[in-house]
Parts: structure tokens; sequence; C-alpha cells
């Protein structure tokens, strides 16, 4: 079942929520603007989502912390806002400092996309599409983008798709921000979730957030999360590389590609597990240390730890040869596919 509300509509913006439900009472909801996953609420439990949400839409216009935004051209941070592309330099939007954060300050997370309905003999899907016009917030070329949401007919689970095509070269690296917490109740956190990845190296950061250049071996660090691991384990830490993180994590995860490119992320609380399986080369693991607003919430407060984002998404350009990079030449299709599959421990 489809379903739209309207929640905002001015002479510039008619904000919608987009509502898909299975007949076994699953439900995820999305905006038309930037994407957003508003709420993923698995089946029995119609307000429960496993997703952090704001209450209103004005949580949404108003939002610093990309909750449940699709982010882009590039997700992640580009140092300078500088991009090279063989002999060529682009400056792009500085909007951190000198830095360009998540696509800049209108990047996908803050437009508006079209979008239609489909459904299959095996999902409801949601289509939303955007093109980002050759030179928007620097970036050269016309890139066309396609993103789908499709739930299960007959699960709780849910693919997001990516597929995008650009007239010239440029870079491109699309992910999904969304803020998971698997417990129940009001203002819980993610301190006891545990976390488990074929994690084969982790991208260091400098005291700016920006990688190094040098990779660090995930099973000889506190990162290794290769058997599943209690998140404050990492984010209580004293080792530099959390402090320079504000406490918490906020890494490049490259995924093993020897193995099944799987993430679990378990509650012990509420029995809850999800499971993350991806096309992607790796996924930026962030513990929503510096999550701070005064908006509220659907299940509570805004604040440092209530939720993990796990955004699979390409390598910065500087590590292509570690798999997958955000370089996407002229015609070329870009094409990614993350499966969410959520399930209730006996």
């Amino acid at each position: 079942m489809f379903k739209e509300t309207l929640l905002s509509d001015s002479k510039t913006a008619a904000v919608k929520e987009l509502e898909l439900k299975n007949e076994h009472g699953a439900v995820l909801r999305v905006l038309n603007y930037g994407a957003r996953i508003t709420s993923w609420c698995p089946a029995g439990s119609p307000e429960n989502s496993i997703i952090l949400g704001y209450q209103d839409i004005n949580g949404y216009l108003e939002d610093e912390h990309f909750l449940g935004a699709v982010v882009g051209r590039t997700a992640g941070r580009v140092p300078n806002g500088e991009m090279k592309i063989e002999n060529t330099s682009y400056t792009l939007n500085q909007n951190e400092g000198v830095n360009l954060l998540h696509g800049g300050t209108f990047g996908f997370s803050q437009v508006l996309w079209d979008y239609n309905y489909k459904e299959t003999s095996q999902s409801l899907e949601l289509h939303l599409t955007y093109l980002s016009e050759d030179g928007e917030m620097g970036y050269p070329g016309n890139l066309s983008a396609r993103v789908t949401y499709a739930l299960d007919k007959h699960s709780d689970a849910v693919t997001f798709s990516i597929r995008a095509v650009s007239d010239k070269d440029t870079w491109c690296s699309l992910a999904n921000h969304a803020y998971f917490n698997l417990g129940e109740g009001e203002n819980t956190h993610i301190l006891d979730h545990e976390l488990k990845a074929p994690a084969a190296s982790v991208l260091e950061l400098d005291n700016s957030l920006i990688p190094t250049g040098q990779l660090l071996s995930a099973p000889d660090t506190l990162f290794d999360i290769t058997q599943s691991k209690p998140l404050r384990d990492m984010i209580g830490s004293t080792e530099e590389q959390i402090i320079f993180a504000n406490q918490g994590v906020d890494h490049f995860f490259i995924l093993d590609p020897a193995q099944s490119k799987k993430i679990e992320l378990m509650d012990p609380g509420s029995g809850r597990r999800l499971k993350i399986e991806t096309t992607e080369p790796g996924a930026v693991i962030y513990t929503s240390q510096k999550l701070e607003s005064s908006l509220p919430l659907h299940d509570g407060e805004a604040s440092p730890y209530r939720g993990i984002c796990i955004e699979t998404q390409r390598l910065p350009d500087a590590f292509a040869s570690e798999g997958k990079s955000c370089l996407l030449k002229a015609g070329d299709i870009y094409s990614a596919d993350t499966v969410y599959t959520l399930e209730k421990l006996s």
C-alpha cells in the first residue's frame, strides 16, 4: 500500500512523506526532500522505528545532522573542497570550514526529488530521481541519479539501490545517512549495541577527520570488528583516533573483498539484529557523538550516541587501489545495492 502526506506547502517546496506498507504491517516512510527515511517500523511495532527521525517537518528543514538523508554527490569530506580529475582541478563548495561535507551546502540531502511508485510480485518500490546539473556545488557534469527503496512484501527487509550516470567525468559516492537504534522505548542509546563486519582495514584520520592517506589494519587495532564487539568498547577508548573523532567512531571501514560483505548490528536488550549486505567496498561507521539538537525526535531527544550510521559507499579517489572509488567516468553507470534485513532473536 502506498500513501502520501503533505507536510509543507510553499511557493518553492511541497514536502511530502511517502509511505510504503506491506500486508504484514511493516512500514517505511520517506520524504521527497533529501530522499530521507523518516521511519522504518517493523511488523508488529507500528510506532517503534529503528531509525531516528524528527517529530515534525521543521526538524528536517532545520536539520544539520543529515538524519535519514541521501548524501552526495560525494558522501563524506573533500579536503579544502578541491577535486582533481586527471590534470583538471575543480573548486567545490566549502560548507564545513575549508572542507566540503556530504556534497555541499545544497547537496542531495537539501533538494526535492521527483518520485514514482512501482509494485512487483516481491516488493513495494519507491523510485526517487534527481538531476544534478553541471557545476552544481562545483561538480562537473550533468549527473542523473535515481535511488530506490524497496520494502519486501513478505518481511521487514528493505533494499536501497542507487543508479547514476554523468555526461562528464566526475566524482560520485552516494550514501544513506540513517541513524539506527534497535532499542525499544524513549531515549535509548547504542552504547551496548554490538557490531560485526569483515573489516580488513580502516582509513586513518587526522584531527580534522580527513584521511591521512594511511590504512590501519583493522585486526591489529581497536577497530577489529571481525567478531561481535560492543560499541562502548571502541567509544570508551583513549586512543588517538577515537579522540580525534570527538570520542567516537567516524571512520571508513574497508570490507574484505574475499568475504561476504555483511555487516551485523545487534542489540542484546531488544533482541533485534540488523543485517546489512552491500555491493559497495565499505562503509563509514559513525556513532553519533556529535548529535545534539533542540529539535525533538520521535522517541525522545537528539543527543550523543542515540544512533549509529552505517553509510555504505565508494572509496575516496585516493584509495582507488583498494576497491571501487568515487571516480565516475562519463557514460559509465554507477550501480550500488544494499539490503537491510531485520531479525528478532529468540
